[in-house]
C-alpha cells in the first residue's frame, strides 16, 4: 500500500488514464473515409432538395442510386491510390488535388449511371453540372474540417505512443537517448524506465532521481494510466530473464516488443515492427486498437442500454422477491480483477446467506446450503447476473469478455493466476456477463486443473480472435441456451 501512496505522488494525477479505445492512424483514416461517404450522400440529397429546378430531372431514388454508385466509387479509388493516410490530410492543397483525384472518377462513375438509365436528363446538363459540383463542394469543405480536427488531435498529443522501457543498461540507455531525439519524440512519448527488477524506475519527463524501494510502480502504473508500448531492453543472452519479463507483462494492454540487438538483421520467421528506426519482435500485440475498440464500445454501451430496458420489469421483480424472502441487502458486491489485473466491484443480486468468512476464493459448489430459495431460482435463471449491465455502463465490463474472477480463486488449493500460466493474459481486456468459455462448457465453477487450463485457453482464444460476428453469436448463444441448463447453479 506504502508503495502505491508512493506511485501516486510520483507520478502524480496529469497523466492520462488507462483506456480501452486509443487514437491510432488507422482508426482517423477510416473515421475520414465514413465522413467522406457520408458527406457524398448527404450533399447529394441537399442539392436534390435545394437546386432550382421544376420539374427536377432526377427522383429522390434516382439521386440516391447515383450518390451510392459515387460514394462506392470514390471511396475505392481513394484507397487504391492509398490516400487515406494521416499525413497526407495536413496540406491544404494536396489534400484538395486528392479528393479531386478521387471524385473525378467518381463522378464520372455516376454519368455513366445516368447515361444509361436516364439519358433524357441531360437536357438539363446545368442541374447535373450544379449537382455534381454541390457535392464536390460538400468533400472539400468537410476535408478542411478533417485537417483542422487532425491539427487539435497532434496539438494534445493524442496520437503520440506512450511508452514504457523496462531495462537497464547500456541498451536500455541508448533506447532512452533514442526516444528523446526529435524524430522520434514527436510520435512517442516516454513516460517511464523500470528496472527489470522493479526496485527502481525513473519518470520520463527527465529531471527526476531514481527511487528505491518502488516495487509495485509498474503495477500501479499499468493499472492506472494509458500504456501502449512496453519496450523490453533486456540482452537476448539473458533469456531465462527476458522470457520471465514477457510472462510478467502478460496481462498489460499493450504493445510488448523486443529490440534485436544486432544491425541490419532482418528476420525471416517473423516480419519485424519497426521501432524508432530499428527492427524488434513484437511479442504481445495490444487487443482492440483503434476502430475495433470504438466498436466494442459503442456494441457495449448499445446492448446494455437495450438489454436493461427489457430487463428491468425482471430485475425489479428479483429485487422485491429479496428484498421481502431474506431482506436486505438486495445487491450483492465483491472485488473482482478486471481490465489491467485492476480490481473492481461486481453486482449481482444476492442469492445466498451473509457469511463474512467466505472470501469467495473457492467459489460456490453445487448444493450449497447457503443458497437460498430464491436465490436457487435466479442462479438457475442467470437472473442474478442480470446487475452485471451497471458495470458495463460503468465501464468495468463488456457484454462479452472473460469472466472476472476474485483476485485469490483457489483451483486445487492453488491460485488459478499462479498455478495456470497464461491466465494474466485474460485481462488485456474488459471482463464480460458472458463470454466464449461460458459457451463451451465453462459455467458451473472451475475446481479441476483441467478445467482451469481449458477456460483459459478459450479465453485467449477469444481474445485472439475476436470479431463483432463472434460477439453477436456469442450472446446469441448465451440468450437461448446459455442462461439455463445443467452446469448453471
Amino acid at each position: 500500500m506504502a508503495g502505491s501512496l508512493a506511485a501516486r505522488r510520483h507520478y502524480g494525477r496529469h497523466r492520462p488514464k488507462a483506456r480501452l479505445i486509443n487514437w491510432t492512424h488507422g482508426l482517423i483514416n477510416r473515421c475520414v473515409m465514413v465522413a467522406d461517404g457520408t458527406v457524398l450522400l448527404a450533399a447529394g440529397g441537399i442539392a436534390w432538395l435545394f437546386l432550382a429546378a421544376s420539374p427536377r430531372p432526377l427522383t429522390w431514388l434516382q439521386s440516391l442510386t447515383v450518390a451510392l454508385v459515387m460514394t462506392i466509387s470514390f471511396v475505392w479509388v481513394m484507397r487504391w491510390l492509398n490516400l487515406y493516410r494521416v499525413e497526407r490530410y495536413s496540406r491544404i492543397l494536396r489534400s484538395l488535388l486528392e479528393v479531386a483525384c478521387g471524385f473525378v472518377p467518381a463522378a464520372i462513375a455516376g454519368g455513366v449511371i445516368l447515361a444509361a438509365f436516364a439519358p433524357r436528363i441531360w437536357s438539363q446538363c446545368d442541374w447535373i453540372v450544379s449537382w455534381f459540383l454541390f457535392i464536390f463542394v460538400g468533400l472539400l469543405l468537410e476535408r478542411q474540417v478533417a485537417r483542422l480536427l487532425l491539427t487539435i488531435v497532434r496539438q494534445r498529443g493524442l496520437l503520440r505512443r506512450r511508452v514504457v522501457v523496462v531495462g537497464a543498461g547500456p541498451k536500455c540507455d541508448e533506447i532512452v537517448q533514442r526516444l528523446r531525439q526529435p524524430r522520434f519524440s514527436c510520435d512517442h512519448h516516454l513516460v517511464g524506465v523500470f528496472d527489470p527488477q522493479f526496485n527502481r524506475s525513473w519518470r520520463g519527463d527527465g529531471g527526476s532521481t531514481p527511487d528505491p524501494s518502488r516495487v509495485p510502480d509498474l503495477v500501479y502504473y499499468a493499472q492506472n494510466y494509458a500504456i501502449d508500448l512496453v519496450v523490453i531492453a533486456v540482452s537476448w543472452d539473458r533469456s531465462s530473464e527476458l522470457f520471465d519479463l514477457i510472462r510478467g507483462l502478460q496481462w498489460i494492454s499493450a504493445d510488448v516488443v523486443v529490440p534485436f540487438e544486432t544491425a541490419g538483421l532482418r528476420p525471416q520467421f517473423v516480419p519485424p515492427m519497426r521501432f524508432i528506426g530499428s527492427p524488434t519482435l513484437q511479442v504481445m500485440h495490444r487487443p482492440f486498437r483503434g476502430s475495433q475498440a470504438l466498436v466494442k464500445t459503442i456494441e457495449d454501451y448499445t446492448v446494455a442500454v437495450a438489454a436493461l430496458i427489457v430487463a428491468s420489469p425482471w430485475m425489479l421483480l428479483a429485487a422485491l422477491a429479496i428484498r421481502f424472502t431474506d431482506g436486505t441487502p438486495v445487491l450483492f458486491r465483491q472485488p473482482r480483477s478486471g481490465f489491467n489485473n485492476k480490481e473492481f466491484l461486481i453486482y449481482k443480486f444476492r442469492t445466498m446467506s451473509i457469511d463474512n468468512s467466505d472470501d469467495g476464493s473457492r467459489g460456490t459448489m453445487r448444493g450449497n446450503q447457503r443458497i437460498t430459495r430464491v436465490g436457487r431460482f435466479l442462479r438457475s435463471t442467470s437472473i442474478d447476473e442480470l446487475p452485471q449491465l451497471f458495470n458495463v455502463l460503468r465501464g468495468d465490463m463488456s457484454i462479452v469478455g472473460p469472466r472476472p474472477h476474485v483476485p485469490n480463486m483457489l483451483v486445487e488449493g492453488g491460485v488459478y493466476s499462479e498455478v495456470v500460466r497464461q491466465y494474466a493474459a485474460r485481462h488485456r481486456i474488459k471482463p464480460g456477463i458472458t463470454g466464449w468459455a461460458q459457451i463451451n462448457g465453462m459455467r458451473g465453477g472451475i475446481d479441476t486443473m483441467d478445467k482451469a487450463n481449458r477456460g483459459a485457453d478459450l479465453d485467449l482464444y477469444y481474445v485472439a480472435n475476436w470479431s463483432l460476428r463472434l460477439d453477436i453469436t456469442i450472446m446469441l448463444k448465451t440468450l437461448f441456451r446459455g442462461m439455463a441448463g445443467r452446469n448453471v447453479f
